[in-house]
C-alpha cells in the first residue's frame, strides 16, 4: 500500500490544534558541521504549551505563544509553525483522506 504524504501545512495545523490528532510525519534534519541531510520520522502534537514535533525525547521544532511574543517576525503560532515545517522538509502521512 502506498504511502500518501502531504506538504499542506495549514491542513495539518488543524488537524493537530483544532481536532486534536497526533499526525505521523517525516522530516529531515543534519548535525552541526554536517552538510548530510538525514530523515527522521516523528509525531505532530498539540500539547499545553504549544505544538511540537518530536519523537523518542528528541523535538525536532515547536511553536507556542512565548516564541511568537519574542519574535520580530511571526504573527501566530501557525505562521512559525509553517514556516519551520518548510524549512524541515516536514511530509505528513496522510491517513485521513480516503484515495
Amino acid at each position: 500500500m502506498q504511502q500518501i504524504t502531504s506538504k499542506d501545512y495549514d491542513r495539518l495545523y488543524d488537524l493537530v490544534c483544532k481536532h486534536g490528532f497526533d499526525v505521523p510525519c517525516r522530516l529531515d534534519y543534519k548535525f552541526r558541521g554536517d552538510n548530510h541531510v538525514l530523515i527522521d520520522h516523528a509525531v505532530v502534537k498539540n500539547k499545553p504549551d504549544g505544538i511540537c514535533v518530536s519523537v523518542r525525547g528528541c523535538t525536532y521544532l515547536s511553536a507556542d505563544e512565548f516564541q511568537v511574543s519574542i519574535s520580530f517576525v511571526f504573527n501566530t503560532v501557525k505562521d512559525m509553525f509553517k514556516r519551520d515545517c518548510h524549512k524541515s522538509n516536514l511530509e505528513w502521512f496522510d491517513t485521513f483522506t480516503n484515495n
